[in-house]
């Protein structure tokens, strides 16, 4: 039996953040580095 070791990362998008404007800039939501660089998120 195989066993795998996942982990996940979320980023939390307020209610008042425009994401179609964002999905326009040609920001790949499903890139948790781009959307922290775009954001100014830090470690």
């Amino acid at each position: 039996m195989q066993t795998y070791d996942l982990q996940y990362q979320y980023i939390i998008i307020p209610g008042g953040v425009n994401v179609a404007a964002i999905k326009n800039n040609h920001l790949n939501l499903n890139d948790y580095d781009a959307v922290k660089k775009y954001f100014r998120i830090q470690d």
